[in-house]
């Protein structure tokens, strides 16, 4: 005579019971079914432990007991996941450096009339300030252009001549090369003396994960050794690169709560002085009006810490703009392969040179070879290139450590673990 257990303590109206207690003899295997199906016949084995739930399959222990195995199992696979994607982390240390950048948003913007550039189709990243020594430094010391000395990437002839304001040294022997910024309060001014060419390889080396094995040659431009002669023209696919002159433009001059440009790189709660005039220029070191840029005339006439005037940003929130040191974009001109767009002033640009870098006149070309002391740049970037990433890993791992814990479950329930 079979034991019936009512679990549910429900009349069906079939006297049938939700579980029951089965005899040892077992059915042969049905197709390709893992779980053995047991005789409704025979007395209850006792403490078999075996039952059958509403849902048909066969679970180690009933009610309240197989809830807190399936409980602990569904724990199990997620604690396996994160053991992985820890022991992957531990694997890789990931990038030497990384930019602080701000989003630049509302894509589809108007362009600016005037000199025909602004608008950007898609969301892109701008670096908040220019490439800094230290970040370059870092570049030269954990790549194998660096290490080698090779493409031009450190300028000897600036770093040897007097009063070149080139602030990076080297040590060592070719293979082994290390660098350093010297001088005290240095580290995070904009790094100058590069040529288009070595600016191209620091966008290089940051899309193929900035450290030593990062390649400098191709990524977002394919230069195989250039360091002269036409610019490259940027790859599809690249992480990080240098600005377009739309690019730069829109994240300089557009104010995505107006929907239209200002003059200058320069937003505050009173911007609207701006539009007609140039900014006021405040001490080169304490800055003492809001719209305050370095540039000739009122500063020491030299580079000065990124980011030096607080109060002073583009509406998108980046620093420098209009001064400090002229900066590269990868927009070629129209009427000489070699030559790129330049924007933003210097810290040497005259007041009156200072008033085309708005944004109603077109920029001046430079040659992609050249490299003075007022020359620098900073980085854009696709829209949070490593979230995409980490996404996927995590949500591979996620579904082995379940596929692992369903596998264990099964197991554990055909050897009555």
């Amino acid at each position: 005579m079979s034991t019936f257990v009512d679990f549910d303590n429900v009349d069906d109206g079939e006297n049938r019971p939700r579980a029951v207690g089965f005899g040892r003899t077992r059915e042969p295997m049905m197709g390709k079914k893992k779980r053995p199906e047991y005789r409704r016949k025979g007395a209850a084995p006792q403490n078999s432990g075996m039952c059958r739930r509403s849902n048909k399959k066969w679970t180690w222990g009933c009610g309240r007991s197989a809830r807190i195995l399936d409980a602990r199992g569904r724990t199990f696979s997620g604690c396996l996941a994160l053991l992985l994607v820890a022991a992957a982390s531990a694997c890789y240390a990931g990038p030497v450096l990384s930019v602080d950048m701000s989003v630049v948003g509302d894509p589809g913007n108007t362009t600016k009339a005037g000199n025909g550039f602004g608008t950007v189709g898609y969301y892109y990243k701008m670096a908040n300030t220019e490439t800094t020594n230290s970040q370059y430094a870092t570049f030269l010391n954990n790549s194998v252009a660096g290490k080698q000395g090779l493409y031009g990437v450190y300028d000897e002839t600036a770093a040897t001549t007097a009063g070149s304001a080139y602030m990076i040294r080297r040590a060592g022997s070719v293979g082994s090369y290390t660098y350093s910024v010297i001088g005290t309060g240095n580290e995070n001014k904009p790094i100058n003396w590069v040529s288009w060419f070595s600016a191209a390889r620091f966008a290089n080396w940051l899309s193929n994960g900035a450290d030593l094995s990062a390649n400098t040659e191709t990524g977002s431009y394919t230069l195989d050794g250039r360091t002269s002669g036409n610019i490259a023209s940027r790859n599809a696919g690249a992480v990080y690169y240098l600005p377009s002159m739309d690019e730069w433009t829109k994240a300089a001059f557009y104010d995505v709560a107006t929907k239209s440009y200002l003059n200058y790189p320069s937003i505050s709660s009173v911007n609207s002085s701006l539009n007609g005039t140039l900014p006021s220029i405040g001490n080169a070191s304490t800055p003492t009006n809001a719209f305050a840029a370095n540039y000739a005339g009122g500063t020491s006439g030299a580079v000065l810490p990124v980011a030096n005037f607080t109060t002073v940003t583009s509406a998108y929130g980046m620093y420098d703009m209009l001064g400090n040191v002229n900066e590269m974009t990868d927009t070629t001109s129209p009427t000489d392969s070699t030559r790129y767009a330049q924007v933003s002033g210097s810290y040497a640009t005259t007041e009156s040179g200072i008033s085309t870098f708005n944004s109603t006149t077109a920029p001046p070309y430079v040659l992609g070879s050249a490299a003075n002391a007022p020359r620098g740049f900073r980085i854009a970037a696709v829209p949070e290139p490593s979230a995409v990433a980490l996404a996927g890993t995590a949500g591979a791992l996620g579904f082995v450590g379940n596929w692992i814990r369903r596998r264990r479950h099964v197991a554990s329930t055909a050897l009555g673990c």
